[in-house]
Parts: structure tokens; C-alpha cells; sequence
């Protein structure tokens, strides 16, 4: 049971996460980074409440595909914005000196 709910888990992770990934990587010149974030996050939100909202309904029926389906969108979401973002974003706003300082401060507390 164990093994099955762990392979479960990595391809319902993996089928969302690859092709956001994908997908940033060969529209990241195209859009704006800010503005693309905070739209990323927009949509989370509303992806989350339709999520919570059918979670319970689907629960232990024959329905629970589309709460997987729901799931894996949202793992391409946050590949398309936050996951991605969140690395690219301080390597373009801040120097090396003041990254590998404020690393080093991060790595020793």
C-alpha cells in the first residue's frame, strides 16, 4: 500500500511538474517576470478555492480523478510562476556581491 501511494504521489507530482517547467523555460524572454508572478498567484488562489470547494464532494466516490486532475494543474501553475520565480527573479535584481554575502549570512544562522 506504501509503495503504490508513493508511486502514486511521484507521477501525479511529476505529470504536473515537468510541463511547467517546460513551459517557463521557453516563455521566460516573453513575459514579464513581476507581473507573470503575481498573476501565477491569482490563479493559485482561485485554483485552490475550486479545489477545496470539491474536495468534499468528491471524496471516496468515483469522482476523485478530477480533484487529482485539479492537483496537477496546480503543480504546472506554480512551475509556471512562484517555483521558478522564486530563483530567477533575486539572480536578476541583486549583484553577486550582495547574494553571496546575504548567502553566507542565511548558511550560518
Amino acid at each position: 500500500m506504501l509503495r503504490q501511494d508513493s508511486i502514486r504521489n511521484i507521477v501525479t507530482n511529476s505529470s504536473g511538474a515537468l510541463p511547467g517547467s517546460v513551459i517557463i523555460l521557453l516563455a521566460i524572454n516573453y513575459v514579464p517576470r513581476a507581473t507573470w508572478m503575481g498573476w501565477m498567484f491569482v490563479a493559485l488562489a482561485g485554483l485552490f478555492a475550486i479545489n477545496g470547494g470539491t474536495f468534499f464532494v468528491t471524496f471516496e466516490t468515483d469522482k476523485h480523478a478530477f480533484t487529482i486532475l485539479l492537483y496537477v494543474l496546480a503543480q504546472v501553475i506554480f512551475n509556471l510562476g512562484p517555483n521558478t520565480m522564486t530563483f530567477i527573479l533575486p539572480a536578476e535584481l541583486f549583484g553577486t556581491k550582495y547574494r553571496g554575502t546575504f548567502y553566507g549570512l542565511a548558511a550560518a544562522s
